[in-house]
């Protein structure tokens, strides 16, 4: 007998409002006409960080113009050390195109940084260095060949 009443409860259609399972139990009734639709929550907003400090800042700057040296300093490590060996012309074009590689990925990276806001200030102290490397260079390269051969 039992296998008949739940046949004969599935082959008849359920009424309409009353769920006819657990899982749709869970499920919300239709909101009637008159009452808006419940708020759902806002997100919380993403903090704006703060601008950086003057220690900061200056910090920036000051690892970039190191950083922006050493192609000057590999540049004229490798002339220097060039000039005082034999075959010298050979050896300081090979410091050479070292040094000028190098401050070609310095250019590269100087405009990166100088693209973004959060080391912008790093960007500088490499863009200082850039523009100040063919000086110095053009100074020691004048200047090395008669600390190494004194007349």
């Amino acid at each position: 007998m039992q296998e008949d009443d739940k046949e004969a409860s599935e082959s008849q259609p359920e009424p309409e409002g009353q769920p006819s399972s657990g899982s749709e139990a869970g499920e919300s009734q239709p909101e009637p006409e008159g009452q808006p639709p419940p708020a759902t929550p806002i997100p919380p907003a993403t903090p704006i960080p703060l601008p950086p400090t003057q220690r900061q800042k200056r910090w920036q700057y000051l690892l970039g113009l190191a950083l922006g040296l050493i192609p000057l300093i590999v540049f004229l490590v490798g002339y220097g050390v060039a000039l005082g060996t034999t075959g010298g012309a050979l050896n300081a074009i090979g410091a050479s195109l070292i040094g000028v590689i190098l401050y070609i990925v310095e250019l590269i990276v100087t405009i990166v940084f100088i693209a973004r806001k959060d080391v912008l200030f790093a960007g500088y102290g490499l863009l200082t260095a850039f523009l100040a490397t063919p000086i110095v260079v053009v100074i020691g390269c004048s200047v090395l060949p008669n600390l190494i051969h004194p007349s």
